[in-house]
C-alpha cells in the first residue's frame, strides 16, 4: 500500500468518524434518523446502515444515557433550588408567588420522573 493510499484511508476514516460523532450527538439528544442525517450532512440511509451495526448502536445508547444522567444531574440541582425556596415560603421568611411555587413544584415533579426513568434502565 502506498503513502498515498494510507493517507487516503486516514481521511476517510477521519470523515467517518466525524459522521458518527455527530451523528451520535443528534440521536443522543432525540433527533429523529433524518435530523441526524442532515445534521451529520449525510444520507439518511447511512443513518440507518450505521443503526444497523451493533456497535454503532451500543454507543448511541451510551450516549442517549450519558445525556439523561447530565439532565438529571441539573434537574436535581434545580429541585434542590426549589426546595429551599418552598421551605422559606413555608417558615413564612419568603413571601409566595404563585408563578414561583407552580414552578418549583413542576421541577420537582419533573425530577422524579426522570429518576424514575433512569432506576428502570437497570
Amino acid at each position: 500500500m502506498s503513502d498515498a493510499d494510507t493517507e487516503l484511508d486516514d481521511v476517510v476514516a477521519d470523515e467517518r468518524r466525524r459522521f458518527d460523532e455527530l451523528i451520535i450527538g443528534a440521536l443522543a439528544t432525540g433527533s429523529t434518523w433524518e435530523q441526524a442525517a442532515e445534521r451529520a450532512g449525510c444520507s439518511r440511509r447511512t443513518v440507518e446502515r450505521r443503526m444497523a451495526e451493533p456497535g454503532f448502536r451500543a454507543r448511541v445508547v451510551d450516549a442517549k444515557d450519558d445525556v439523561l444522567d447530565r439532565t438529571l444531574a441539573l434537574a436535581a440541582n434545580a429541585s434542590l433550588v426549589s426546595v429551599n425556596y418552598l421551605l422559606r415560603v413555608v417558615s413564612g421568611s419568603e413571601n409566595p408567588d404563585a408563578g414561583r411555587i407552580r414552578a418549583a413544584t413542576a421541577l420537582m415533579n419533573a425530577v422524579t420522573r426522570i429518576d424514575s426513568h433512569v432506576q428502570s434502565r437497570g
